[in-house]
């Protein structure tokens, strides 16, 4: 055995072990000098010879230098993990890239201090600092915002240890010597480490290392036999503390008003409890704890009587092994107790009653193959009553063992239930059984969670691990306490990394699911929570405060919510018992509260403000909603805003007071508020409506909370794009870009401001713009111009619809969309014109128009002017006319008679003449142009001429009353004057149509037809002669005469074309005679030729014209008696011809003269009137005659006399005449009437 007294004080104690024929040399530490055979048996196996409390558990020795060296700091580290899971790693070699590690001490989250390198020799664990320190490992992760207290109570009084026997100062530095932290060696040294983290409590731990008291270590809370509830404590000095209820139910506590019995500690000088303590209920009804003492014994204390005083101190040794952690108690089916604790070998003790009421010797259960258990057991009856009881292994699994049989009997193997994937299981495990008989553990894990494994079947089978979570942004730090509330639902609890209490509940009693994480506030907490059931069903919570003081949370009622935190403070030594229970204050007054909606997601609270008589004020309130607290806020604060709610739901609420001693004040009355309800969500529909734009609607929303729809929100891509009225259900979306996909959502706003959910995205694509045609322009005529384009094309697959064609800026056609032309008419000539053309697709959307197009009209040429149409000829008018004009040039002239094409001639022609007409007929001509590009212009105005008429023909057809001869050229033809031949017409017999000449003998040699009884001012006579000599003094010819009295003896005029011999034997003679002036001749008419000539003299009131054979010979003026006429025509002449001369096809032409026009009346008397007038366009009339209606002749005026006055008229009577104008025989149409009246 083994007796000492540490550098504390305490007493360490050992009792001698029978190990057998071990050599113990072998079991030492690498390093340590073997001892002497004297010594050997004052070794203590698997203990630390530097730190008694200390496990020894050596790192594998590739781990560490046995180099030794002096220390003069102590390097605090946190192990990111488990203890058992750093054991492993530092008895490994493997470490891969990371290299050999290890420290000195480990330390577990409940106080189990492993040390594996003795301090003497180098750990490797802080680099740079490794041959200066002491390295100390702890439980946990830096992330951590708190630590066990047991870890940071045992670790303190190990560095106070280390520093009093090293002389290293016991204050926190950066740099040694003194006490720092990993993070401490990388900020001036070396290596990138930042542990223990921000949530390492220097302050604690250093005044912990100077000797500040330790806080508590709370226990279990039971329930005596009379139903009322007790719990204890391991105080600071190692004794065991604990109050009890004043009875059952909602009650105070005892004593008092000293608040809490020191029930003392092992009984055993020196020795006081290290651990926690475990509880029990004897069959009878009393209590029985168990506690480890500092001497890693077990001993134990009971009640005398249920309900009673306590048995003195009972020690129950530890089966030859140092005893770890805190003991658990289990009641088997026969009522017997047991009691489970692990040893510093790794292994199960048991400890438990005989039927006969003696406890048995220690058994050891073992442990797994390979596994050290590593935490503190939990036991429990399962449905048929054997007892289970779980350990977490050096594995990190979860293990454990049950009886074979309810009652006294023996184990099963160990059974490894594994761990999640993943994870390392953390602290002790916990468990409860379910309202089915189920058996259920919730353990921590390293991420933070809490761990769920449980039966599936009532004592049968384990369902997967299941992850319970955590709160969000929390870690769990502590172990889990559980029960079955009144209602049989399960609930556990656990403290979070921000120091407040949480928990979770089954939705129902039995195999179902959980409620979410709700915080029970009370922070800071610390340890481990613990749990129990009052008489009437209330759960009863007792959590350490980082001060050490008892915090305690109670049910306001079964299966209901909570009270606010209250204390019970902390047993004390050097005072007897603390005073600071909250039982003795006076509690507040009870506030009012209201409650209205301020949102579909919050309501706003408001209260009176509330007094305290005991003069402590008001800390603050506590806000409950449905029964359970989700507010602290100041005591000076009567407000507050509750957020995050349901839409449509009515919550309750209530609010008490807490005084400044912590004393709680009755609930306000429930108060009831409904949130806002949350507009329905309209469904949105989007369509195109054009290139730029798109038609949104959506069904209208509906509210339920009576607020109506204030407005809808469209939002476009994400953004607010427009806010319209409630009563609106469209919008059109404008200014948008073409054949694009735009995305709406619609969300109703109601009248009290609360925007509902948006409704499903709904997409839409403009409308394309048909792509923009090219268009071409191409006159084809004076008012057509043809119009073509490229065929256009669209994006949106509607197609094209038709086309729009656009003249001079104006709509001019629409056309359909396969068509690519359009004949543009009814323009005007010479004329631009400018198009262009665009498209429209089939959902109405019109493209860009094309570049203008222009085209010009043909032009039409000028209309030709000056039409004038004569005729000097039975069968011939001469049409001329003005040149027409164009930008293109004149191509062609088209001469018009009566109304129909006759002839096309040459742009340069001004002039045709129209032959083989028929004499004394009227004919109309017009005449039109055609320019280069084939265009007509219009018909010139219509001018009208009649032929001449032929008076006289003669073409001597009947020779037998004629001598027939035949001529020189052989043939025989015509009439021979000569005085041989010429005799036979005297008389007259048998000549055609004609007489002897008046006075002539019949071998005169001349032939006179008979002339008209008017005579002719103009006209022409031809004839064919025969002359049958070049030279000699024939006198033969032709010749026009107008005689007085028709006596040819004593002629006027004269006019000759012909042989006269006695002017000229070789020229024809041209001759005129007048009486007043005598002969005028000339030799023009060309030389004398045998042969037959045609001879013509024309006569046109002012000349004569002489012929021969088509040719004019000369022109010689009419005398004065011209304006007598003509009214005879002859052939050969009135002298002896002596001569032979043949004549043949005679004829004389003269024409009818125009119509005049009469003028205005003039020299109007009572009797007379004078009529005037103008003579048509051509001067052909001898004359002009009044008449009439009737045709009367009137009155008679010559040539060139344009008036004649009419007398011996009845006075003041109206007269009407016509005006006629005569050529010979040959008379115009009647003019117009014209009409006078008489002066009175």
């Amino acid at each position: 055995g083994l007796s000492f007294v540490n550098n504390e004080g305490e007493q360490i104690k050992f009792e001698p072990l029978s190990i057998g024929s071990i050599d113990l040399n072998s079991l030492l530490p690498k390093g340590v000098i073997k001892p002497g055979a004297a010594q050997a048996a004052s070794v203590v196996k698997l203990l630390s010879t530097d730190y008694g409390p200390a496990i020894w558990d050596p790192a594998a020795s590739c781990n560490y230098d046995t180099t030794a060296h002096s220390s003069d700091t102590v390097v605090i580290h946190v192990m990111e993990g488990s203890l058992a899971g750093t054991r492993s790693w530092f008895k490994t070699c493997d470490h891969g890239t990371l290299g050999p590690s290890s420290c000195h001490y480990n330390i577990g989250s409940d106080g189990t201090i492993v040390q594996m390198v003795l301090e003497a020799q180098t750990a490797w664990h802080a680099g740079c600092y490794n041959y200066r320190s002491i390295g100390i490992e702890h439980e946990g992760y830096i992330s951590q915002s708190s630590f066990p207290t047991a870890m940071y109570d045992a670790s303190a009084l190990l560095t106070r240890d280390i520093c009093n026997r090293r002389g290293i100062p016991k204050q926190k530095t950066t740099v040694g010597p003194g006490i720092i932290g990993h993070i401490d060696v990388t900020n001036c040294c070396c290596g990138t480490h930042t542990d223990p983290g921000n949530g390492w409590n220097w302050s604690y731990y250093i005044g912990k290392i100077n000797g500040a008291s330790t806080l508590p270590m709370w226990g279990p809370i039971v329930q005596a036999q009379d139903g009322g509830l007790e719990f204890f404590t391991r105080g600071s000095d190692g004794n065991i503390w604990h109050r009890w209820q004043n009875g059952t139910g909602d009650v105070g506590w005892l004593p008092s008003p000293i608040p809490w019995e020191n029930l003392g500690n092992s009984g055993v000088s020196g020795v006081t409890i290290a651990s926690s303590i475990g509880c029990g209920i004897l069959p009878d009804g009393r209590i029985e704890f168990f506690g480890r003492g500092t001497d890693n014994n077990l001993y134990h204390r009971w009640q005398t009587a249920p309900n009673s005083g306590w048995n003195a101190w009972g020690g129950m040794g530890n089966g030859g092994v140092a005893l770890n952690g805190t003991p658990t108690v289990a009641v088997t089916a026969d009522n017997r107790q047991e009691v489970y604790i692990r040893g510093i070998d790794g292994n199960c003790w048991h400890i438990y009653k005989l039927t006969s009421g003696a406890w048995s010797a220690w058994e050891n259960l073992g442990k797994p193959s390979g596994v050290d258990l590593v935490s503190d057991a939990c036991a429990m009856q399962q449905q048929d009553g054997k007892l289970q009881f779980f350990f977490i292994g050096s594995d990190g699994n979860l293990w454990h063992r049950w009886q074979t049989c309810a009652g006294y009997c023996g184990w099963a193997a160990w059974e490894n239930l594994g761990k999640p994937s993943g994870v390392t299981l953390m602290g002790n495990p916990n468990m409860a059984v379910t309202a089915d008989g189920r058996v259920e553990l919730y353990i921590r894990g390293n991420d933070g969670n809490c761990w769920h494994f449980f039966q599936n079947v009532v004592n049968g089978g384990w369902a997967a691990w299941e992850n319970l979570g955590k709160p969000s942004g929390v870690n769990l730090v502590s172990d889990a306490a559980s029960l079955k509330q009144q209602d049989g639902m399960l609930q556990f609890f656990f403290i979070g990394s921000d120091g407040n209490l949480w928990h979770r509940w089954q939705t129902c009693a039995g195999y179902c699911g959980w409620n979410a994480w709700e915080n029970l506030g009370g922070a800071p907490l610390t340890g481990n929570p613990h749990a129990a059931l009052s008489s009437d069903g209330r759960i009863y919570i007792n959590v350490s405060s980082t001060s050490g003081g008892m915090s305690t949370l109670v049910q306001n009622a079964p299966n209901s919510g909570w009270r606010a935190w209250s204390s019970h403070g902390q047993p004390n030594s050097s005072i007897g018992a603390v005073v600071a229970d909250t039982d003795y204050f006076v509690s507040p007054g009870t506030p009012t509260l209201s409650a209205s909606s301020a949102s579909s997601s919050a309501i706003n609270l408001s209260w009176n403000a509330v007094s305290c008589t005991d003069n402590s004020g008001i800390a603050n309130y506590e806000v409950y909603r449905n029964g359970g607290l989700i507010a602290t806020v100041s005591g000076s604060t009567t407000s507050y805003a509750d957020s995050g709610l349901s839409a449509n739901t009515q919550y309750t609420y209530k609010v008490r007071a807490k005084s400044g001693n912590g004393l709680y004040g009755v609930f306000s009355a429930d108060t009831n508020a409904t949130t806002w309800s949350i507009p329905t969500t309209p469904t949105a529909t989007a369509t195109a409506s054009g290139t730029s734009s798109i038609s949104l609607s959506w069904t209208a929303s509906t509210n339920a909370d009576g607020s109506g729809i204030a407005n809808y929100e469209v939002y476009r891509g994400g953004s607010l794009l427009a806010s319209v009225s409630g009563t609106t259900t469209s919008y059109s979306d404008s200014g948008l870009s073409g054949n694009t996909q735009y995305t709406y959502k619609v969300r109703a706003k109601s009248g009290n401001g609360i925007y509902g959910a948006f409704s499903a995205d709904t997409s839409a694509t403009t409308w394309s713009t048909p792509t923009t045609p090219t268009t071409t322009a191409t006159a084809t005529g004076t008012s057509t111009i043809s119009v073509s384009w490229t065929t256009a094309t669209n994006a949106d697959g509607s197609g094209i619809s038709n086309y729009e064609v656009y003249r001079g800026g104006s709509l001019l056609t629409t056309v359909s969309g396969t068509t690519t032309t359009y004949g543009d008419t009814g323009l005007a000539p010479n004329t631009l014109y400018t198009y262009k053309v665009r498209a429209k697709s089939g959902n109405g959307v019109y493209g860009s128009f094309s570049a203008d197009a222009s085209a010009t009209t043909y032009s039409i040429p000028s209309t030709p002017g000056n039409v004038v149409a004569t005729s000097a000829n039975y069968s011939i008018s001469h049409v001329i006319w003005g040149a027409a004009s164009d930008p293109s040039g004149i191509a062609n002239y088209e001469i018009w008679r009566n109304g129909t094409a006759l002839v096309t001639l040459s742009g340069t022609t001004l002039a045709f003449d129209d032959s083989g007409l028929t004499q004394g007929s009227t004919y109309s001509y017009q005449v039109r142009a055609k320019n280069n590009l084939g265009v007509w212009s219009d018909l010139s105005a219509a001018y009208s001429v009649r032929t001449w008429s032929i008076l006289l023909s003669d073409n001597f057809a009947n020779l037998n009353n004629w001598t027939a001869s035949k001529v020189a050229d052989g043939t025989t033809r015509g009439l021979s004057l000569d005085t041989v031949n010429g005799s036979s017409l005297s008389g007259g017999s048998g000549a055609p149509s004609g007489r002897a000449d008046v006075g002539s003998s019949g071998s005169n040699g001349s032939y006179s037809y008979n002339g008209a009884s008017t005579p002719f001012a103009i006209g022409y006579i031809e004839c064919s002669m025969y002359d049958s000599a070049t030279s000699n003094t024939s006198r033969n010819g032709i010749s026009f005469r107008k005689s007085t009295n028709d006596d040819i003896s004593t002629p006027r005029l004269v006019y000759f074309l012909g042989c006269d011999g006695s002017y000229s034997t070789t020229a024809y003679t041209c001759s005129v005679y007048g009486t007043s002036g005598g002969w005028t001749k000339h030799a023009n008419g060309g030389t004398r030729t045998v042969g037959w000539h045609r001879f013509r003299v024309s006569i046109d009131g002012t000349n004569v014209m002489f012929y021969v054979d088509g040719n004019l010979k000369d022109t010689i003026a009419e005398p004065a008696e011209k304006t007598d006429g003509v009214n005879r025509w002859y052939i050969g002449n009135n002298y002896n011809p002596n001569y032979v001369a043949y004549y043949d096809d005679f004829f004389t032409c003269m024409p009818t003269p125009p119509t005049p026009t009469p003028g205005a009346p003039s020299g109007i008397t009572s009797t007379s009137i004078t009529w005037t007038f103008t003579e048509g366009p051509s001067d052909y009339e001898q004359g002009f005659r009044i008449k009439d209606t009737n045709g009367v002749v009137k009155g008679t005026v010559g040539r060139n006399v344009f008036s004649w006055t009419e007398t011996g008229l009845t006075p003041n009577t109206q007269y009407t005449r016509v005006i006629t104008a005569y050529n010979g025989t040959l008379e115009s149409p009647v003019s117009i009437t014209v009409t006078a009246t008489t002066a009175p």
